[in-house]
């Protein structure tokens, strides 16, 4: 029997180990020995003898026999979808006037009325059933949820009692800015497990050029107090990170602050060029540069025992999975305006709705019949025009779809971050290898 390596496996070498991972494997990230390694470099002429390799790798699918049939492409079925993702647009008001932010017409007081917030919930419960489902996330969003208190307490008590005590897993996840983060707020958080993702562009001024109050005022402060408010009722907020070309040069600095503070966070690159791929590899050019010096101290961090690795690059997963999307909008996701509006995703609520609260369609209904980008329904990442032959396609998506059709006027072409991705994935790559390395000797101790 003759052995080859597996379609689309990496291979690495750090800190004398060698690792394996193939990009959507359900196995993820595999330690191996030098020996091991070497053996993997050299198939298929060098065939494995040892018998215990063999079946080792044979079993964590980093080889097969020549004579195995080819993994079938896997597709995008929606009669498999068992969970759903909902952003949540309680509010449109919000005490930041961030310069980048997708939301038109801000203003105070446009909150979902209580009323629109019961209506939305028996629809969820109404999706759900038909389509039996085993877990809802509901991300709660604005705007600036903080200012809504009464709408976020609605529905953390109302997923209790619908899902989560009939047996369907329930998650909420609160989107916000930080700025209101007190006392009060973590305490009801930590009470209710409820996971926080909070907006932080930078330190100091690097963070308060983009991110202020409607006064001009830098909320860096306040973001920071925030953070200290949540760590102190043991709750770990995942840090989301917008990066442009304004706050470019500081991010190297608020990586290594997040690193050594432990918390995850994940880095989005933001650019609006329309038809402008130009400018795109302009900024990613640079953007490579710095993630690098990120990367760069985020591997001494991990050799030195004072970090794990605890962070996502834009739609990048490097997990146990494959992703046929780089997220579930126009399959298991959609997002619901203050109105009750359906609509593909936040960042399109400028689009027409794909559907409403009232209509006779359940929520994932709206999601595969949506006409906002129409080239992506049914579409993987294996049917967009230069990814379906690449060797990170099932750990990007393809990139984000609305991306992809403001850069190239269609969904279903390789994203304009194409080049970054390639560049960087193999140094995630590394630092969840070194993670795991660092996990294994202490273990060993």
């Amino acid at each position: 029997m003759r052995y080859r390596n597996n379609e689309n496996l990496y291979v690495g070498e750090v800190n004398g180990f060698g690792y394996a991972f193939i990009p959507g494997g359900k196995n993820g990230i595999v330690l191996l020995d030098l020996e091991t390694k070497k053996l993997l470099d050299q198939m298929p002429e060098r065939q494995p003898t040892d018998e215990k390799r063999i079946k080792l790798l044979y079993e964590k699918e980093i080889i097969r026999l020549e004579t195995d049939p080819l993994r079938p492409t896997p597709i995008l079925d929606a009669k498999k979808v068992s969970s759903i993702g909902i952003w949540l647009h309680l509010t449109n008001s919000c005490n930041l006037a961030c310069p980048y932010c997708y939301i038109v017409n801000k203003g105070p007081n446009q909150h979902m009325p209580l009323s629109t917030a019961k209506v939305c919930l028996e629809k969820i419960e109404e999706t759900v059933h038909k389509h039996q489902l085993k877990m809802v996330t509901i991300r709660l969003a604005g705007g600036e949820p903080t200012l809504y208190e009464d709408a976020v307490h609605f529905f953390v008590e109302e997923m209790k009692n619908r899902f989560s005590s009939k047996g369907v897993a329930a998650k909420c996840v609160l989107i916000t800015n930080g700025t209101i983060l007190n006392s009060k707020w973590c305490e009801f958080l930590s009470a209710n497990s409820i996971s926080v993702s909070l907006s932080l562009d930078g330190m100091g001024e690097w963070h308060n050029q983009t991110r202020f109050f409607s006064n001009g005022k830098g909320s860096f402060s306040s973001v920071m107090t925030g953070i200290s408010n949540c760590k102190r009722y043991q709750i770990i907020p995942t840090i989301l990170t917008t990066i442009t070309e304004d706050n470019l040069p500081g991010i190297p600095a608020l990586a290594k602050f997040l690193i050594d503070e432990g918390l995850p966070f994940r880095f989005n690159a933001f650019r609006n060029c329309r038809n402008n791929n130009t400018n795109y590899l302009n900024f990613i050019d640079a953007l490579i540069n710095a993630l690098g010096q990120c990367y760069d101290y985020y591997a001494f961090a991990i050799r030195e025992g004072k970090a794990s690795f605890k962070h996502q690059l834009a739609e990048i997963h490097i997990d146990r999975r494959t992703h046929l999307r780089s997220c579930g909008m126009g399959h298991s996701g959609m997002a619901i305006d203050n109105t009750g509006k359906v609509f593909l995703c936040q960042a399109k609520m400028d689009a027409e709705p794909i559907g409403k609260l009232q209509d006779s369609s359940t929520l994932l209904e709206m999601a595969w019949n949506q006409n906002t980008i129409p080239d992506l329904r049914g579409k993987s990442v294996f049917d967009y025009e230069d990814c379906r032959h690449c060797q990170w396609a099932p750990i990007c998506g393809g990139g984000c779809p609305i991306v992809n059709s403001v850069a190239h006027g269609m969904a279903t072409k390789a994203s304009p971050y194409c080049k970054l991705f390639k560049n960087m994935i193999p140094r995630l790559i590394e630092l969840k290898a070194l993670s795991l390395i660092s996990k294994f000797s202490l273990e060993r101790r």
